[in-house]
């Protein structure tokens, strides 16, 4: 890092990096683009999915008008062309179709011949599939994910093709003619009612006729280009520009598109709502954020670069090995089973796969940003809202990104450790080891107990991977921000208290959504579970609902039902079946803490079985093999069984919280019966406005073209009355802890802390100022809900927009409050901890 970070020189070189970033984008996009069209795919690209779903409800209004025109009697060619359509595809369908099969090609002149004749082919296939779902549902379903499977239109047509002659449907094949009448029907109705192509007639030897976009298509395409690339963000080498307004805050130059202070929000909102706001702590806080200066944190980019490039696994890198599907079964046409276990199977491999490429991609990156940004003494990252006020840094490498991420980046002012701060960089340790369910003192100790392994990986971490494995019996949790505090750890053992310490040390809230209930209603036992209370060792809220999930688990080895069949002869397992799968599997706070942890936004029981199968379940039987003990649904009557377990030991245990979120809910169902969008103030003073608006759509189903939603992206009046109610209660609590984290770093900002390493409900900053932090943290959020009657807030807010009485009247009356003293949580250790 020997770029000395000079304004003069810096300012210049910051430029020059926003130029590249833009180059970077633009080389990225016109190269997918351009792929496209060599390919003939540009239905696949960004504006070619926006010309087909905004044009597909217009041209399906246009064929049905030709359908019932061609019914009424009046002769013509078009008669043979509704005789062959018939009622096996809808207006929709076609409409997708024909547009979908033009813009395949829209740059270039394509055949009208050839077009009409694929158009007809496609709605050939598509009707002559119908006929089979309606036959025979189980081989369609079967040629369906076959097609799915094929790359290009003329492969998904073959193998429909002949899948469905193997299936003997007696299919009459159209002839090249009838394809061209149908094809080129649809072609004459997108000339005569959409602005998007024309037919040129070409004299040479021989005369042609060519479709090429309109001049107007082509100058919309290279308009949505210029809008869509993206630049990829990336760190600063100077200080991002200072928020002051909704508008003006982040990277320097006009090579990086503005970005609003507010993301994802229209202009007309973000003005109306943020212009005159009167937010003064929250430009204080994400200008703080921004100014933190950071490092590339070279001993841990060292190490996992050699990994990276030689291949390794090593720390959860990504596997570089392709994709190999598994070997079908030699009796998979008699063998139901095995052919059902091969799906399976090769279903797993290639999410496997695609997760794989995913992260791979991630990694790269990662590696590639870190590198170049390696050479600077300080890098900066630009910061921006969300609607509910929640900070988060634009750039792909940033601290609040993955465990690798997090352990590339250090801040670049390095302070003494002092005795105290030793002891907060000991506990740091511990945390990102796994040890922090126990109390500070026996995370100090484990620290010291292996002390001489953490040495030895620090001296050696490719001979020494227990950063990456197991130190006792402690899996390492965070392998990369462990290597990285053991690095830190060394240089403190050799140097003493005067060390200079460079690592963000985080204090994280115990599942801070319930955290946040708790302390509005004053939930004495809520806040207990959730650390808000004293206490000698923290409690744990996922380990509590895990055992009285086992009570009653167990309860049903005794008692539960037993294995029955359906009237339709489906296989149900019976609670004693389930409990057993389940105690042979275990059920540990893991098992409990996502549903948990989401409670609070949201997540309800058919949340907790969707996480059971993608977190626990579906990991599972990839790693168990044959060994996995829940039978052929891949457990997803296991996933119910056991959502249902835990969704009723969370109502007893948090029965403050979800009477709460009904209670918001209930607010929510009242702002929709009176049409009004629910807006509220955080205690942050950051104005929060919740207004989802339905979004025009369709959906069309199609066998060879896959099923597609195709939705608008521009959303209509209408309120999205389900969403507004689902999502308030995650919405709102999102915005305390957005005002929670901004009113903190404000607190932290005037008694000296300069650096701040944040994640919603996880605050860092460095070893030596962690003590102010601890302190800060818990009076800031003792202080909010003692200044801000938050829910009383909320409802007045909703009330005063509601303009008709009788509606008011509906609002729900106000909580009961229990006897939680907030002062008490001052003395807590471990609410963050």
């Amino acid at each position: 890092m020997s770029t000395d970070n000079t304004v003069p020189n810096l300012m210049q070189v910051q430029v020059q990096l926003e130029e590249s970033m833009k180059e970077r984008g633009t080389e990225n996009y016109t190269r997918a683009v351009n792929n496209a069209k060599a390919s003939g795919s540009e239905n696949h690209t960004q504006y070619g999915n926006r010309l087909v779903s905004g044009l597909t409800k217009l041209l399906a209004d246009k064929i049905t008008e030709f359908k019932e025109e061609s019914l009424s009697g009046r002769a013509g060619r078009k008669h043979a062309v509704t005789k062959f359509v018939g009622d096996g595809i809808t207006s929709e369908q076609m409409a997708y179709i024909t547009l979908k099969t033009i813009i395949a090609g829209i740059s270039g002149g394509q055949k009208v011949n050839d077009l009409s004749v694929q158009i007809g082919m496609a709605m050939e296939d598509e009707i002559r599939l119908d006929g089979i779902r309606k036959q025979e549902k189980r081989v369609y379903k079967s040629i369906v994910e076959g097609t799915m499977k094929r790359g290009s239109q003329h492969y998904k047509h073959m193998y429909a093709v002949r899948r469905a002659e193997y299936f003997e449907d007696n299919w009459v094949t159209w002839s090249i003619k009838t394809r061209a009448y149908v094809g080129s029907k649809m072609i004459e109705l997108v000339t005569l009612h959409l602005d998007l192509v024309d037919v040129v007639v070409v004299n040479g030897k021989k005369k042609s006729c060519l479709i090429y976009a309109k001049p107007s298509t082509v100058a919309w395409i290279e308009k949505y280009n210029m809008a869509g690339v993206r630049s990829p963000f990336e760190p600063m080498v100077v200080r991002p520009r200072d928020w002051t307004t909704p508008y003006d805050g982040g990277y320097i130059t006009s090579n990086i598109k503005p970005f609003p202070l507010v993301k994802r929000i229209t202009k007309k909102r973000l003005k109306a709502l943020y212009e005159t706001a009167d937010m003064p702590k929250v430009y204080t806080a994400i200008n703080a954020l921004q100014h933190t200066e950071w490092q590339i944190n070279g001993s841990v980019l060292d190490v996992l670069k050699t990994l990276w490039e030689s291949g390794s696994e090593l720390g959860g890198i990504p596997s570089k090995a392709d994709y190999e599907e598994p070997l079908k079964p030699l009796d998979m046409e008699t063998n139901v089973g095995a052919f059902k276990q091969w799906k399976r199977d090769a279903s797993q491999a290639h999410r496997n796969h695609v997760e794989a490429i995913s992260s791979r991609i991630a990694y790269s990156m990662t590696i590639d940003v870190a590198k170049r940004y390696s050479e600077f003494k300080r890098i900066f990252m630009p910061y921006q809202l969300d609607f509910r006020g929640r900070i988060y840094a634009l750039p792909h490498l940033n601290p609040q990104g993955a465990d690798f991420q997090k352990s590339l980046l250090r801040f670049s002012k390095g302070k003494p450790l002092g005795a105290r701060g030793s002891i907060w960089l000991a506990i740091h340790g511990a945390n990102v080891a796994g040890v922090d369910k126990v109390d500070f003192q026996t995370r100090y100790n484990w620290v010291e107990d292996n002390e001489a392994i953490i040495l030895a990986i620090a001296a050696d971490p490719y001979q020494n991977k227990e950063w990456c494995g197991s130190i006792g019996d402690v899996e390492i949790d965070k392998p990369w921000q462990f290597l990285a505090f053991c690095f830190e750890w060394a240089g403190f053992v050799a140097k003493g208290e005067s060390f200079i310490s460079h690592l963000p040390v985080a204090l994280d809230g115990s599942c801070s959504g319930i955290q946040m209930f708790s302390a509005m209603l004053l939930d004495k036992k809520g806040g207990a579970a959730v650390n808000l209370l004293p206490a000698d060792k923290p409690s744990d809220v996922y380990q509590e609902v895990a055992d009285a999930v086992l009570i009653e688990v167990n309860q049903d080895i005794l008692t539960g039902t037993e294995d029955s069949i359906t009237p339709e002869g489906r296989f149900v397992a019976g609670t004693k079946t389930l409990a057993t799968q389940w105690l042979s599997f275990g059920i540990t706070r893991k098992t409990c803490k996502r549903p948990v942890m989401t409670l609070a936004y949201g997540s309800r029981e058919y949340g907790f079985k969707e996480q059971l199968l993608s977190d626990t379940l579906s990991p599972a039987q990839k790693d168990m093999g044959d060994a996995f003990p829940f039978g052929e649904d891949g457990g997803y009557m296991a996933a119910g069984y056991l959502a249902k377990k835990i969704w009723e030991a969370v109502t007893v245990t948090l029965v403050a919280a979800v009477q709460a979120m009904e209670w918001i809910k209930e607010i929510a169902g009242v702002a929709n019966k009176a049409e009004v969008s629910i807006n509220w103030v955080a205690p942050s003073g950051f104005p929060v406005e919740q207004s989802y608006k339905n979004m025009m759509s369709i959906r069309v189903d199609t066998a060879i073209n896959g099923r597609t939603n195709l939705q608008l992206e521009v959303p209509t009046d209408a309120i999205d009355y389900r969403r507004q109610r689902s999502a308030i209660s995650p919405n709102f609590v999102h915005s305390i802890d957005g005002a929670a984290m901004t009113l903190t770093v404000v607190a932290c900002k005037e008694q000296g802390v300069d650096s701040f390493a944040v994640i919603h409900d996880s605050f860092g900053t460095h070893a030596a100022d962690t003590d102010t932090l601890f302190a800060l943290v818990r009076e800031v959020f003792v202080d909010m809900f003692t200044q801000n009657e938050v829910l009383d807030n909320f409802k007045k807010a909703v009330h005063d927009s509601i303009t008709d009485e009788v509606l008011r009247e509906e609002l729900p009356d106000d909580l009961v409050k229990g006897d939680l003293d907030l002062e008490e949580v001052k003395f807590s250790m471990y609410c963050f901890a």
